[in-house]
């Protein structure tokens, strides 16, 4: 039996079944090709990923609340700052005593100070929140081509694809900034040439260039972990798929944006209005119900990129289901 998929975004709502492999055509596609989406049908297969994937995503996100928290916790014990201070140590007094002032006193209770461990526990909350990315990432993958998530699996995809997420960030860093710094350096003398009006110009021209560069390199983190691409190559395969489609994507981004803000800010209301009460219990409310929120930004992240594969390429299952497993294909064998 074939693979079903839904009449409006395309997603696969069964495994994929042998009609796929003989060239079946299915409605003038073949069995297992994959509809482009609109905005309203990535939403929807952003929520519907995360839906049929709850268990194995939630999951992926609890655990890297909780390594999170603990590396918190011990920089925070570290630096003198006691567990139960919001936002997480940030400055050393319980959001429970509010109107409490940070006077010198508060600072000189809490005796906070910077410890040795800072920087290296801070490196690696941002390496583990890398690997988090890479493993929510790829289990959106996983799921989208209809198979089971696995936790340990998706983490492992994460972790070994870090250093290459964190390379190829570097190469765009040094690619980008010799361009940004130009730039800067010619907006001045237009901005000293033409005054107020030449400073507007220059502002307006750099955001644009920002907003290019954000958009042309928008998805070399998916295909890093799923195409297991290296740095330089991840960025031009971005570049690639985003070709004729920047003003799109830039539209969609700003979308998904605004509604994941919202989300992330709403997520944090009941642990601020618990905290008032209980700190502690204010914060561990927050990372719970973070948790929920944590692994919208990978998934949709990773449907876009699909999609983008789906309009340039004509993306079937079987191809995404070869990349998972590491298979890479010709354009002929594809």
């Amino acid at each position: 039996m074939g693979t079903s998929f839904c009449a409006n975004c395309g997603f696969a709502l069964t495994p994929i079944g042998d009609a796929e492999a003989s060239g079946t055509e299915v409605g003038g596609l073949q069995e297992g090709a994959l509809r482009p989406s609109g905005l309203v049908g990535l939403l929807s297969l952003t929520l519907g990923t995360y839906q049929r994937g709850f268990k194995g995503l939630l999951g992926i996100a609890l655990v890297g609340q909780i390594v999170l928290a603990v590396v918190s916790y011990v920089i925070n014990q570290a630096n003198g700052v006691p567990f139960g201070t919001f936002p997480f140590g940030g400055f050393g007094f319980d959001i429970s005593e509010w109107p409490a002032k940070l006077d010198e006193r508060t600072f000189a209770e809490t005796e906070p100070h910077i410890s040795w461990l800072f920087i290296p526990l801070t490196l690696f909350s941002i390496g583990f929140s890398v690997v988090m990315s890479g493993a929510v990432i790829h289990a959106t993958a996983v799921r989208y081509a209809g198979r089971d998530i696995s936790l340990g699996g998706s983490y492992g995809v994460g972790a070994r694809r870090a250093v290459v997420v964190v390379l190829s960030g570097l190469v765009l860093l040094l690619l980008g900034l010799p361009v940004l710094v130009g730039l800067v350096f010619m907006s001045t003398i237009i901005s000293v040439a033409l005054g107020p009006v030449g400073v507007v110009i220059s502002i307006i021209v750099i955001l644009a260039l920002m907003l290019f560069l954000m958009v042309s390199f928008a998805v070399y983190v998916p295909a890093i972990i799923i195409e297991r691409l290296g740095p330089v190559a991840a960025l031009g395969r971005s570049w690639q798929l985003v070709k004729g489609d920047r003003w799109r994507l830039l539209g969609i981004g700003f979308v998904f944006g605004i509604l994941i803000i919202i989300s992330s800010l709403l997520s944090l209301i009941p642990g601020v209005a618990i905290g008032f009460v209980n700190n502690t219990l204010g914060i561990a409310v927050n990372a719970a119900i973070g948790a929920l929120v944590l692994p919208l930004g990978g998934i949709a992240y990773a449907v876009i990129y699909l999609d983008l594969r789906i309009r340039k390429e004509g993306l079937t299952l079987t191809v995404l289901a070869d990349d998972l497993d590491g298979i890479t294909l010709t354009p002929q064998d594809s």
